[in-house]
C-alpha cells in the first residue's frame, strides 16, 4: 500500500503539483514557473481533503496549460529569456557550440524577435524566420534545431507551458553539391604537404579523416604505432581566447581509428619535427607549427589553401578534406556503416546522402554490365 502511495505521489509531482498533509490538513504545491533566481516558484492552498486538494491543483494546472494564469515571466522578453538559455548552453555545451548558437542568435533572430514578449511568439513568427533563411542562402535546419533547443528550454524550465518551436518544418532547398578532391588533385596535394611544416597534418587529415579539432588536438598518448590504432578522446578548442583540450562527445571519445600507411607516414614526419623543435610544455601534442605551439584551427584553412594553389588544385577548407576522405574510401570499396565509423558520424543516412557519391567510372562500368545483360547472346 505504501509503495502504491509512492508511485501515486511521483506521478502528481511529474505532472507539476505535489499533495501532502500536515496537522491534518492537506495541502497542494503547484508549480506555476520560476523566481529569478531560478528556483520554482510553487502556490501553495490548503484543503479539508485529498480529494479536495487533487481536485485544485489540477483545475490550476489546467489553467496554467491553457494560459489562463499570470505569472512572474509573463513580460519576460525573448531576449531576456535568450540570456538565460545561452547562460546554461554556457555551462553544459562545449565551446564550439556555445559561439555557434551566439552568432546565431545574435545575427538573425535577437534582432527580429528579441523585444517580442516571450509568450506572444508563434510557431509563424518562428517559420519566417526559417524561410527568410532559406531565401539568403543559409542554413535553415540548423536554425531549425537551434530554436527548437531554445524553446524546449523554455518549456522544460517551466517558463511555457508549450513549445511553438515543436513543429518547424524546414523549407525545401535544393542539395548542395558538396566539394571533394579526385584522386589525381589529391595525389598532388600529398607532393605539395611534402615542403611544408604543416604537411603532415595535412597529410594526417587526409588519410583518416579526422575533425580539424580532433587532429590538431591528438596527444602522443593517443596513438598506439604498434597496433596501427589511435584512440580519439580529446579535441582542441579555443575558451576564452585560449586553446585548450576538451573532452569529445561520449560516442567519439570510444572511437579506435585505424591508422593506414599514409597517417602512419604523416605520423613519422611530425615525430621527426618534434626532434628538431626539442622538449616544450607543448610536447604532448602530435602535431605543431612552425614556432613549436599546438596547431590553431583557426588559421589552418589559411595555409591549406596556399598548398592548394601550389599544388594547382582548387582551393578547400580542412573541413572538406573530411569530404575528400569519405568520398575516396568510398571509391576504394569501403561500405557507408565503415565510412560512418571512421568519420564519427551517428547517422547512416547523413553519410549516405553526403559522402557516397556515383563516380563515373563505376558507372560507366555497370552501363557496360546492363549492356551484356541485355544486348549479349544467351547462355542458354
Amino acid at each position: 500500500m505504501a509503495e502504491m502511495r509512492s508511485k501515486r505521489a511521483r506521478a502528481r509531482r511529474n505532472e507539476g503539483y505535489s499533495i501532502y498533509q500536515v496537522d491534518g490538513r492537506w495541502k497542494a504545491a503547484v508549480i506555476i514557473g520560476h523566481k529569478p533566481d531560478g528556483t520554482l516558484h510553487r502556490k501553495i492552498f490548503t484543503r479539508k481533503t485529498q480529494r479536495e486538494a487533487r481536485e485544485a491543483a489540477e483545475a490550476l494546472r489546467a489553467q496554467l496549460e491553457r494560459g489562463e494564469i499570470p505569472t512572474n515571466r509573463d513580460k519576460m522578453t525573448f531576449r531576456d529569456w535568450y540570456e538565460e538559455w545561452i547562460g546554461n548552453v554556457e555551462v553544459n555545451r562545449s565551446p564550439n557550440t556555445t559561439r555557434f548558437y551566439r552568432s546565431l542568435f545574435g545575427n538573425h533572430v535577437l534582432p527580429q524577435i528579441g523585444g517580442l514578449k516571450l509568450r506572444s511568439i508563434t510557431t509563424q513568427h518562428l517559420q519566417q524566420l526559417l524561410n527568410a533563411r532559406t531565401k539568403d542562402g543559409r542554413d535553415a535546419e540548423a536554425m531549425r534545431r537551434a530554436l527548437r533547443a531554445c524553446f524546449n528550454g523554455a518549456k522544460k524550465n517551466g517558463v511555457t507551458t508549450h513549445s511553438v518551436a515543436e513543429n518547424l518544418q524546414t523549407p525545401r532547398k535544393e542539395k548542395r553539391q558538396v566539394g571533394f578532391l579526385t584522386t589525381q588533385e589529391a595525389k598532388r596535394l600529398m607532393q605539395a604537404c611534402e615542403a611544408e611544416w604543416i604537411g603532415p597534418l595535412i597529410t594526417f587529415g587526409l588519410g583518416t579523416g579526422m575533425r580539424v579539432s580532433e587532429a590538431t588536438g591528438l596527444a602522443w598518448a593517443d596513438v598506439d604505432e604498434a597496433n596501427r590504432h589511435i584512440h580519439i578522446q580529446k579535441q582542441l578548442q579555443r575558451v576564452g581566447g585560449k586553446l585548450e583540450r576538451r573532452a569529445l562527445k561520449s560516442h567519439r571519445s570510444k572511437s579506435l581509428i585505424p591508422l593506414n600507411d599514409l597517417a602512419l607516414r604523416a605520423i613519422t614526419a611530425a615525430r621527426a619535427q618534434h626532434e628538431m623543435v626539442g622538449e616544450s610544455e607543448f610536447s604532448e601534442f602530435v602535431f605543431l607549427n612552425n614556432e613549436g605551439r599546438p596547431c590553431d584551427p583557426k588559421w589552418l584553412n589559411k595555409h591549406l589553401h596556399r598548398m592548394c594553389d601550389n599544388a594547382g588544385v582548387p582551393r578547400i577548407g580542412y573541413h572538406k578534406l573530411r569530404h575528400t576522405t569519405a568520398t575516396l574510401m568510398n571509391r576504394a570499396g569501403a561500405s557507408a556503416i565503415d565510412i560512418k565509423h571512421q568519420l564519427g558520424h551517428t547517422s547512416l543516412a547523413l553519410v549516405n546522402s553526403v559522402y557516397v557519391h556515383p563516380m563515373e567510372e563505376s558507372q560507366r562500368i555497370a552501363a557496360a554490365g546492363l549492356d551484356k545483360l541485355l544486348l549479349g547472346e544467351d547462355e542458354d
